[in-house]
């Protein structure tokens, strides 16, 4: 069908062709008209050819509707022309109205019947009306094909202006790309030091490991980031592929170091409630300490020992909650989860914490009950084992004074059989005092291997039995001696060859014992030394803090320990005196020429052994004082630390340790309070233990400090952490 634009302008040319066939009629010239008509089929058929009439649909569409000529501007014609109605014959032309062109066969219509205007102007009319005809089609041809051509550039234009804006488009959704990632790298960098703070919380090589892979992730995007920037255009082949590659990794890495440090927090959760606690000392232990150590002394033992005790079960209560918040956690999806990884750090790094005190205090405890029971067992044992030299020593002396007596009853001429009589009696008692003396040793030796104080101190009463009829037994027999009739007295006695030699060997075994007990009073006070250099606690969490191992404060009055350190040093001078004089009495003997010497030889010897074994209950009694305070201190430290943490946790620490908190909690104006009151009751505390110098007063501020510390603990527990 022609486009509507070409309506006016075949109106003009009709009335132009019937003005002709007027003329050509007139003129009658048959022949011309046929040739002319011929020539234009061929041109017609030619045309048809070379183009269709139906215009592209897209075309269609981008060209929009065709302006209309206005039909005012067509001159006014002579004769009088009426457009067709509905009903009447139409002025396109139908495919019917074309014969066959080069074998091209048009669908056949009904022929659009003439004007009737007469028979012979009806037929006179036909060779001008088909040459209007060949002329309106190939006008038809030509319209279109214009308006086709033109519709093409127009449709060419117009795709080039949507192409134009392609690349405009494409940089703006990098940009866009761009900027998220940015965006994602700048989480990443702010949750790098978090993350660095879990993997060393974590202290495992495989949290280490997957930290590294992190690390190296953000490097990655970062040098990306770095040759985008240097780029002088966006690339049109998905830039930000490879930047989105390392941020995937980084999260991936992200994920997996939570994973890992949540499974290592939930293990060490279970081996700290795996921990099994020290029992404390019972009633009747306490009595048996009381009666060696003093009231005092055992009184404040038990008052830290309970609060060491109430240490460990709070540790246990906050880890298992802290261990069901971890079982809660959801999983990590990306760096929007920075709140999620901040709770993850505080429970990891309060379990590992935890499960470090309630090991050590622990072993603590448990070291200072064993050096409280070594002491008595040892207090039981020395005085033992002085009941059993002092009964060892008179066996031997009374024997050999007995056989002594007896070669002089037999020797002289007069020697009364009633005399050797009682002497073979006490000779009987003395054989029955060795076997005594044997069982006495037996018994003391059980006392050495005691596993606890209340079957000590019943070996203890055993054996002291044992030693008290022992003794009372060779008593007796030196009695009964002197008072056999015409036996010789002691200073004549101790005048014999024989008898000096056996009191210059008790000389001298007494100097050796005491010579080695002064051996063990030296070894204890270097045990006491290396006692007082315990590692302070958490050394992993002062690392990773940027704090030196070495950078420890004392929290106890350090007059305290130099007046511990004087004291042991004191006692083992005092104890190489003692062996020195017990030397000197040993080496007196061998050069005494009379009786009497020998016997004052002995008792000096066995004086200086008396003293050397109280110098080394001394010793004992220091280094269980030293390592009671090490305890102390530790406790005190775990507290001061714990508290530190947390009170940075809320704002109240100083701003260097505040620096160095990687995460926070907010706490209420009340709760605020709450806090600054516990930290002020943990400064006092700790002036106090800086000023004091009794034990008790030091466990009485470890207690305080203690109780301060969990009260800011479970205030940052109940919140969420940031």
């Amino acid at each position: 069908m022609l486009p509507l634009k070409s309506v006016p302008a075949v109106i003009g040319w009709l009335w132009t062709w019937r003005l002709r066939s007027e003329a050509v009629e007139a003129a009658d010239f048959a022949g011309l008209e046929t040739a002319s008509l011929g020539s234009a089929f061929l041109s017609t058929s030619q045309l048809v050819n070379e183009g269709s009439l139906d215009a592209d649909e897209e075309t269609r569409a981008l060209l929009g509707a065709p302006v209309l000529t206005d039909i005012t501007d067509i001159p006014p014609l002579q004769a009088e022309f009426e457009f067709p109605g509905p009903q009447s014959t139409s002025l396109v032309l139908e495919p019917g109205d074309l014969p066959s062109v080069d074998g091209v066969q048009f669908k056949e219509t009904p022929p659009v019947p003439a004007p009737h205007i007469g028979k012979d102007r009806r037929r006179g009319l036909r060779p001008p009306l088909s040459t209007l005809i060949l002329f309106l089609v190939c006008l038809g041809l030509f319209t279109t094909r214009a308006f086709k051509v033109r519709a093409g550039r127009k449709t060419t234009a117009v795709f080039s202006l949507q192409q134009q804006p392609q690349k405009p488009q494409q940089q703006q959704r990098g940009g866009e790309a761009g900027s998220r990632e940015r965006q994602q790298l700048d989480e990443q960098e702010k949750l790098l030091p978090l993350a660095t703070h879990l993997a060393e919380t974590v202290g495992i090589d495989e949290s280490l490991a997957v930290l590294c892979d992190f690390r190296s992730s953000v490097q990655r995007a970062k040098q990306v980031q770095r040759s985008r920037l240097g780029e002088s255009a966006v690339s049109l082949e998905s830039p930000e592929i490879p930047m989105k590659q390392a941020l995937d990794k980084g999260v991936s890495a992200l994920s997996r170091l939570y994973e890992v440090a949540r499974q290592r927090g939930l293990s060490l959760a279970e081996k700290t409630r795996r921990i099994n606690g020290f029992s404390v000392f019972s009633q009747e232990e306490l009595q048996a300490v009381g009666g060696y150590l003093g009231s005092a002394f055992a009184g404040m033992l038990e008052f830290h020992l309970d609060s060491l005790r109430s240490s460990l079960d709070a540790f246990g209560r906050e880890v298992e909650m802290m261990e069901n918040d971890l079982k809660r956690l959801r999983r990590f999806e990306g760096t929007q989860d920075r709140r999620l990884l901040a709770a993850l750090v505080a429970d990891v790094e309060f379990i590992r914490a935890a499960n470090e005190a309630v090991e050590k205090l622990n072993r603590f405890a448990m070291d200072l009950k064993s050096a409280v029971a070594t002491a008595l067992v040892s207090h039981f044992r020395r005085e033992q084992t002085c009941m059993h030299r002092k009964c060892r020593d008179l066996l031997e002396e009374q024997r050999v004074l007995c056989r002594v007596e007896r070669r002089r009853q037999l020797s002289m001429s007069d020697g009364g059989t009633a005399a050797l009589e009682k002497l073979d009696a006490l000779d009987e008692e003395l054989c029955r005092a060795g076997q005594i003396l044997e069982i006495y040793r037996d018994k003391i030796e059980q006392i050495e291997r005691g596993d606890d104080i209340l079957s000590a101190n019943a070996l203890r009463q055993q054996a002291n039995a044992v030693g008290q009829g022992l003794n009372a037994l060779l008593e007796a027999v030196d009695s009964r001696r002197t008072e056999i009739s015409g036996v010789a007295g002691a200073q004549e006695a101790a005048e014999h060859e024989e008898v000096q030699r056996v009191l210059h060997s008790l000389t001298t075994r007494a100097s050796q014992e005491a010579a080695t007990l002064a051996d063990v009073v030296k070894s204890m006070q270097h045990e006491v030394k290396m006692r007082q250099t315990v590692a302070p606690p958490f050394l992993w969490m002062r690392r990773n803090h940027g704090r030196k191992d070495t950078e420890t404060n004392s929290l106890i009055n350090p007059s305290v320990e130099a007046m511990l350190t004087d004291w042991l040093q004191q006692v083992a001078d005092n104890a190489e005196v003692v062996a020195s004089q017990a030397a000197s009495a040993a080496a007196g003997t061998g050069e005494a020429n009379s009786g009497s010497g020998a016997s004052e030889a002995l008792l000096d010897a066995n004086r200086a052994c008396m003293v050397a074994e109280a110098l080394r209950q001394e010793a004992e009694l220091l280094g269980l004082r030293a390592q009671l305070i090490a305890s102390l201190e530790f406790d005190m430290q775990v507290s001061d630390i714990l508290a530190q943490r947390a009170a940075a946790a809320t704002g109240a620490a100083t701003e260097e340790e505040e620096e160095q908190q990687h995460w926070r909690v907010l706490v209420s104006p009340q709760e605020s309070l709450q806090v600054r009151g516990l930290l002020e009751q943990m400064k006092e505390a700790k002036e106090e233990a800086l000023t004091e110098r009794g034990l008790r007063a030091l466990a009485v501020a470890a207690a305080t400090m203690k109780v301060a510390s969990f009260g800011l603990i479970s205030i940052v527990h109940g919140h969420e952490k940031q």
